[in-house]
């Protein structure tokens, strides 16, 4: 549609051009028929005065000038009709033209106009996004991560996780020679998170997974209290302590003391992408300090056990405590206490040989 203005240009270029010919013709036209008509008036003055005893020579002289007017009027008026008519064709033309100018115009204009409200529908439809960091092939635990590992790529604002890398000096702020090392496996084009890689420079070790104001405490386990071997790093346990109650004869008692625990590391190994069960002989969990005096008391008084939690159970459990009582379903025996006997306080006197009980209150 661009090329329709240009168009027109040219169209009306070659009316114009056409009209302006044609009145420069009838221009030169009626020129040439107002110089017939002077030479015409110039020739008669030059003949020769007729003796006005000639009637008939004049008569004739005055026909023959007669004459020649009807016909030089006559070929004016056909002159004037032609040019009527080309003015009216040319007219004509020019309405049409220009009706069909209006015409392509207004399509124009109304497909120029679809064009705006689409594009305007297309930027309001343009989700912004956000060059971030992503790694271009997949990186193991314990992989450093080189800069020709990631590539900057455009990422949805609305949908921005927390902690991502924008620029190279967020990434490697000590250069490329002081990479980070990844504390799990990121799968390729996936974001480069700040929680699944170390700073700079440091080891991809327990330490390193730990959070702010948590602690790294081992518990030992075996096959029976380790789930089998089924635990890996990241995977969240409830804690159970088996023993007996200071106090009490009633046999061994299991309480539920810690629940939903996350753990760091199964024996010396970190890496949560472990896929084969492997019989561990401790695990590490992070907990607060409290939390390690606690599960150390328990340990050294009793036995623990670890339950797995599922991975999306966010259920909040507590008081679970059972002992064997409860656990066969025997039920406590009612204890009869035995009504206090009377209190009889007695005086004794000797009288002779003989010796005489008597009672008395017992407030004396």
């Amino acid at each position: 549609m661009l090329f329709r203005p240009r168009l027109l240009g040219a169209v009306f270029s070659v009316l114009a051009q056409s009209v302006k010919e044609q009145i420069i013709l009838q221009s030169a036209r009626a020129t040439k028929t107002i110089n017939a008509r002077q030479r015409f008036v110039t020739d008669k003055r030059k003949i020769p005065a007729i003796d006005a005893r000639k009637p008939r020579i004049r008569h004739i002289q005055q026909s023959f000038s007669n004459s020649e007017q009807k016909a030089q009027i006559k070929g004016q008026r056909q002159e004037d009709v032609k040019m009527r008519i080309i003015f009216g064709l040319v007219l004509v033309v020019g309405m049409a033209l220009a009706g069909f100018a209006v015409h392509i115009t207004k399509g124009y204009l109304s497909t120029y106009q679809a064009d705006l409200a689409r594009e305007k529908a297309l930027r309001q439809n343009i989700v912004k996004t956000e060059e971030i960091y992503i790694v271009t092939a997949k990186v193991a635990y314990g992989d450093p991560i080189l800069p020709e590992a990631v590539t900057l790529a455009k990422w949805p604002v609305d949908f921005m996780p927390e902690g991502v890398f924008r620029t190279e000096d967020e990434l490697f702020p000590q250069g490329a020679d002081v990479p980070r090392i990844a504390l799990r496996a990121i799968e390729p084009m996936e974001p480069l998170l700040g929680i699944k890689v170390t700073e700079p420079g440091a080891d991809a070790g327990v330490a390193a997974r730990l959070s702010k104001g948590m602690r790294a405490f081992a518990i030992r386990v075996d096959v029976s209290t380790g789930v089998s071997g089924f635990l890996r790093p990241g995977d969240k346990v409830d804690v159970y302590w088996t023993g007996n109650l200071p106090g009490q004869k009633n046999g061994e008692v299991t309480k539920l003391i810690e629940s939903s625990v996350p753990l760091v590391a199964i024996d010396q190994m970190a890496d949560g992408e472990r896929s084969s069960p492997t019989i561990a002989r401790t695990v590490t969990v992070e907990i607060t300090p409290q939390q390690v005096a606690a599960l150390a008391q328990a340990q050294s008084s009793g036995r623990l056990s670890l339950s797995l939690v599922g991975r999306d159970d966010d259920t909040v459990i507590g008081g679970v405590e059972i002992d064997q009582k409860t656990l066969l379903g025997i039920e406590a025996a009612a204890q009869i206490v035995a009504a206090p006997e009377e209190r009889i306080c007695t005086v004794r006197t000797r009288k002779g040989a003989e010796i005489i009980e008597m009672p008395i209150p017992c407030s004396q």
